[in-house]
C-alpha cells in the first residue's frame, strides 16, 4: 500500500467523522422540532393567509429573477448559485403546502422568473453543484496530496455539473446577454 492509499484513509475517515457529526446536529435539531407546538391559523382570515403567501411568493420571485442572469453568466458566483438554490427550494416548500387551487394562480409568477422549467430539478441541480463546491472547499484545506487530486476531479465534476444545469436551463450567451441586459436596465 503507498502513501495515496493511507492518504485516501485518513482523508475517508475525516469526512465519515465529520458527515456523522452534523448528521448528529440535525437529528437533535429534528427531535426539537418535534416538541414545538404547531402553528394556530384558525384565528387568521384566509384573505390574510392568501396575502401573505401572494407576498412571500412575489419576493422568492424577484430574487430568483435577479440572482438567475448572474448564476447563468458566471459560474464562478458560488454564493449566487447557493442564494438560487435557496430560494427556489424555499417556493417547493410553498408549492407543497399550497391547495391545488392555488397551486396555477402562483405558478405564473414562478414562470415568470425562470421560465417552464421545473422548480425542483432547477434546485436539485444546484444543489449537487453545491455539494461540490463543499466538497472542493473541504479537500482545498487538506494539506495531502491526495486530497490535492480528489480537488482537481471534483472541479471536473463540478464543472461538468455547471454545463449540465445551463443546458437544462436551455442558455445560449444570447439569452444571457438579454437577461443581464433587462437586470441593468431595471
Amino acid at each position: 500500500m503507498g502513501k495515496g492509499t493511507s492518504d485516501a484513509s485518513r482523508l475517508e475517515l475525516q469526512l465519515s467523522r465529520r458527515r456523522q457529526t452534523e448528521l448528529s446536529r440535525a437529528i437533535k435539531l429534528a427531535k426539537s422540532l418535534e416538541k414545538v407546538s404547531s402553528i394556530a391559523i384558525k384565528s387568521t382570515r384566509p384573505c390574510k393567509i392568501e396575502s401573505r403567501l401572494n407576498k412571500i411568493i412575489d419576493r422568492l420571485s424577484i430574487r430568483i429573477k435577479e440572482i438567475l442572469p448572474i448564476t447563468l453568466s458566471d459560474s464562478t458566483k458560488k454564493e449566487e448559485l447557493h442564494m438560487l438554490r435557496k430560494n427556489c427550494k424555499k417556493l417547493c416548500y410553498i408549492f407543497e403546502i399550497l391547495p391545488g387551487s392555488h397551486i396555477k394562480k402562483y405558478n405564473k409568477k414562478v414562470v415568470s422568473a425562470i421560465g417552464a422549467k421545473n422548480l425542483k430539478k432547477i434546485q436539485e441541480r444546484l444543489g449537487t453543484i453545491r455539494d461540490s463546491d463543499i466538497t472542493i472547499e473541504y479537500l482545498q484545506n487538506s494539506r495531502s496530496e491526495f486530497a490535492k487530486q480528489l480537488v482537481i476531479k471534483e472541479a471536473g465534476k463540478r464543472d461538468y455539473l455547471y454545463r449540465q444545469f445551463l443546458k437544462y436551463m436551455k442558455i445560449d450567451h444570447l439569452f444571457i446577454f438579454a437577461l443581464c441586459y433587462r437586470r441593468c436596465q431595471a
